[in-house]
């Protein structure tokens, strides 16, 4: 959910994974156009390829907030950066025009419960859910073929690379299974789970009314609004500094902040926070709705949207009211005004973990997997080596 906190797993990157800033890695062809494979460091990323980054978002094949330069960028500067971290771009370049069409942020781990042999695996901060890179959804097989094809020059130091958290039905893996495939590899999964999603053209009161918590959700209303004038309230343009600090305050109340699990309990995590978030608002993508008693700010929580679908993120509730379970009820409000507020959206991804209290209110499910690209063939059985031993391990 949006307070669950998924990384990678813990391991030692290494500075040397990547080649060295704004070098060409990879070009196919002489003719325009022509397609090459850019690796940048954080810090060599320019203007000119963060804008080109927020077009390719729009067009992404499979969309992910998480993987915006409005996300990462800030995360990387305040959150954390493992040594090595490189930014990969394919970009097809033709007359007096270059166009990116797959973004992949890396870095590379020499071991992890995993896989025990060093291995390159998509970049996510303490406060990212998916593992996605995006892919042009016109160019996303010829895309996925040149980023492997630059990944796999470094099959003698890694093993292959891990997306966690993917749609395993999706096309982007498909275009990545099909990269594979062109090489006699076999892209390997695992770790396969449901997280509770919202698909807003199949929301509404008669779908919030089937759900477990329906009663109990109706029970806090009626009483909530015995107490005064309740709104709910959804904001997606005109997300301000005063709509971010009330969120800021109120995820911090309560037990998230006693616990310093809030994004106010370390002054890093506030200043991503609000960079991501005005990124986000400043192209009307940022999402937040409110529950107000009385003018009164009880409830809020925060959201984002990339290319079709959106993304649910933090949630925070004042901890006066904890008792009207209004932290569920904002949720329950989602629910059933989505079909009017959110009609844009494919889908809403919860952001939550397996076993949610998210289950009980969202009605939608999306499989997730961990994915393994091998760039060889040692590395496919270095791979399926350590899931034998996993499940054995299991039965022992």
């Amino acid at each position: 959910m949006r307070t669950l906190q998924a990384s990678i797993p813990a391991g030692v990157c290494d500075a040397e994974a990547f080649q060295c800033p704004g070098q060409h890695a990879y070009t196919a062809g002489a003719a325009l156009p022509f397609t090459r494979v850019r690796v940048v460091s954080p810090a060599e990323i320019s203007p000119v390829d963060i804008s080109a980054w927020v077009a390719l978002e729009a067009e992404a094949l499979q969309p992910n907030a998480y993987m915006s330069p409005h996300f990462v960028l800030p995360a990387l500067r305040y959150l954390d950066r493992p040594p090595g971290t490189r930014i990969l771009l394919v970009e097809r370049v033709g007359a007096g025009a270059v166009q990116t069409v797959a973004v992949a942020v890396l870095c590379r781990l020499t071991a992890t419960r995993l896989l025990l042999a060093p291995h390159h695996s998509i970049y996510r901060s303490r406060h990212s859910y998916l593992g996605a890179p995006l892919l042009h959804r016109e160019f996303a097989t010829d895309a996925a073929n040149h980023l492997f094809t630059e990944l796999a020059r470094h099959r003698w130091s890694a093993a292959g690379l891990i997306l966690p958290n993917v749609d395993p039905e999706g096309p982007l893996l498909a275009a990545f299974s099909e990269a594979c495939r062109s090489r006699g590899l076999a892209l390997q999964t695992t770790r396969e789970w449901q997280r509770a999603t919202l698909i807003p053209s199949r929301a509404g009161e008669d779908t919030l009314r089937n759900q477990k918590k329906y009663k109990r959700v109706e029970r806090c209303r009626r009483r909530l609004a015995e107490l005064g004038d309740l709104q709910w309230l959804i904001h997606r343009e005109g997300v301000d500094d005063e709509i971010i600090e009330s969120f800021l305050r109120l995820e911090h109340s309560g037990w998230k902040g006693r616990r310093h699990k809030s994004l106010r309990s370390r002054l890093a995590d506030e200043a991503f926070f609000r960079e991501m978030a005005t990124g986000f608002a400043r192209e009307g993508r940022a999402l937040f709705t409110e529950l107000r008693l009385n003018g009164r700010t009880i409830a809020s929580t925060s959201n984002f949207a990339s290319a079709h679908a959106g993304f649910a993120f933090k949630v925070g509730w004042d901890e006066a009211f904890r008792k009207f379970s209004v932290g569920n009820l904002i949720d329950a409000e989602l629910v059933e005004r989505a079909p009017e507020v959110c009609n844009d959206l494919a889908y809403i991804d919860s952001g939550s973990g397996p076993h949610s209290h998210m289950e009980v209110l969202w009605p939608h499910r999306r499989s997730l997997v961990t994915v393994f690209l091998p760039y060889s063939t040692a590395g496919q059985l270095a791979w399926q080596g350590m899931q034998s031993l996993r499940s054995l391990r299991r039965f022992v």
